[in-house]
């Protein structure tokens, strides 16, 4: 009876050590989520000052802007990323943007 109340004790033992380990790597992955999270965000406004730049520098150049709003599509979220704002959107894609009403091109 003592063999099977100690080999009760081992198994939880075994389960807590298990918990615990996977409660590490379930915070660490939240970290790793978190860090992409603000990685991403400071792509975003990297992008949007490049695009910002590139509006500038068109406009003094006495060239128009891009008569389309590039609309690409996300595999892993199966939406579509909006051109002109970074929103996404999980309709197909419109003919006219209607956020900068400029016809959509779609790229891949």
């Amino acid at each position: 009876m003592n063999d099977g109340i100690q080999l009760l004790r081992d198994l939880a033992d075994t389960l807590a050590d298990a918990i615990e380990e996977e409660a590490k790597l379930v915070k660490s992955l939240e970290d790793e989520n978190e860090r992409l999270k603000k990685s991403r965000d400071a792509l975003k406004a990297e992008v949007e000052r490049l695009r910002a730049a590139t509006r500038k520098a068109l406009g003094e150049a006495g060239k128009k802007e891009p008569e389309t709003c590039v609309w690409t599509v996300s595999v892993t979220e199966n939406s579509w990323i909006l051109g002109c704002d970074e929103s996404k959107d999980t309709s197909a894609p419109p003919k006219v943007c209607p956020y900068c009403k400029k016809r959509v091109e779609v790229r891949g």
